[in-house]
């Protein structure tokens, strides 16, 4: 139930509308990670033999990698929101604004060694 004008989806405070925009996404990156991470957990199970070299081939196959990126982008999102929600400002008043940019910063570093491993594998030619 709304308490006034301003918490009305009509105001300029939009409040209600970007939570439910909130919760659609963390929903969708949640779903998104859950089969990707059966994806990933079934087809690394079916392989022959858990060598170095295999495991580099089976990653530089282009079915394999793709996934592996939308994971790590997948796993990005869904980290971002949380985030959101441990540093909040009920929670953290002055500092969670820090705190927020500096868990972005260590993620999205994270995030981008991830995505160029993969990346570096399935390009890379020569793989013996």
């Amino acid at each position: 139930m709304m308490n006034s004008y301003s918490d009305s989806p009509l105001s300029g405070n939009h409040r209600y509308r970007d939570s439910h925009r909130t919760n659609f996404y963390k929903k969708l990156t949640a779903a998104a990670n859950l089969l990707l991470y059966v994806w990933l957990i079934v087809s690394f199970l079916e392989l022959p033999v858990y060598d170095f070299n295999v495991i580099r081939r089976w990653v530089a196959q282009t079915i394999v990698a793709l996934p592996m990126i939308f994971l790590a982008i997948s796993t990005y999102g869904y980290a971002c929101s949380f985030v959101d929600k441990l540093f909040s400002e009920e929670r953290f008043p002055k500092a969670g604004l820090y705190f927020q940019i500096a868990a972005y910063f260590y993620m999205i570093i994270f995030a981008a060694i991830a995505v160029f491993s993969i990346l570096k594998i399935a390009f890379h030619s020569g793989i013996s």
